[in-house]
């Protein structure tokens, strides 16, 4: 049985189980949205960790997942964008008056404007990246190095969604950047993979899917379950 189990910061937890890996993609992908809002709007960070348990019943499941008695199959935490706030000392030597800090925080909200612009240029350095790796010539230590590359580059927009109003671009990108360390995966397959990856970003910035919205959710989650079909790869 899968048991998904969500842990914020503030105490509050919560679980859902599931047949199988996945009939779980939903609920994950669900899970991961409302995360992500939570960590936009509150400002609560959230880990999620979805266990493979040995049990007969939902209540003996959810037990052996409290106790982490499974196979941890993937976990992420979702945490608050930072925001220029809280970059700044409050008091001392080092403290920022309102107007500066005013005028910096006016300064990302203008840059969030042009963030699918650059958001864009990112997803072309991903496309060139998948390019290179469905090449047959390519050797393990190229690819290796391929992939490395590839990990820089969704690190960096995993971090950057959030900030400039793109949850679920942090989501999806989050997804792509743990799955760049499945090396174990055929390289037709990781490749079939990262381009899934690649085309929803594109598709929530083309249609400037900003903040957490029922399209984008949707995305996520028929992304969830296409990347579970082709990879199969658990997340470390």
């Amino acid at each position: 049985m899968i048991v998904i189990t969500v842990k914020r910061m503030d105490g509050f937890t919560a679980t859902a189980c599931a047949a199988s890996e996945a009939a779980a993609g939903p609920q994950w992908a669900a899970l991961i949205d409302k995360a992500c809002r939570c960590a936009e709007e509150r400002r609560l960070s959230v880990d999620l960790v979805m266990w493979e348990v040995d049990a007969a019943t939902e209540a003996a499941a959810i037990a052996a997942a409290s106790e982490e008695a499974g196979r941890k199959i993937k976990s992420v935490r979702i945490r608050p964008p930072k925001l220029l706030l809280h970059k700044v000392t409050e008091s001392g030597p080092g403290v920022v008056t309102e107007a500066v800090l005013n005028k910096g925080q006016a300064a990302i909200d203008a840059k969030a404007d042009g963030y699918p612009a650059e958001a864009r240029l990112d997803l072309v350095t991903l496309q060139q990246l998948v390019d290179l790796l469905v090449k047959p010539e390519l050797t393990d230590s190229q690819r290796a190095a391929v992939m490395e590359r590839l990990h820089k580059v969704t690190y960096k927009m995993k971090g950057q969604g959030g900030t400039f109003g793109y949850p679920m671009i942090t989501a999806i990108a989050h997804h792509l950047y743990v799955m760049s360390r499945a090396v174990k995966t055929s390289n037709e397959r990781i490749c079939e993979a990262i381009q899934v990856h690649i085309d929803a970003m594109q598709l929530i910035l083309n249609r400037r899917l900003a903040g957490s919205t029922p399209q984008g959710q949707e995305i996520v989650q028929g992304l969830n379950a296409v990347v579970v079909k082709l990879v199969g790869v658990p997340e470390k």
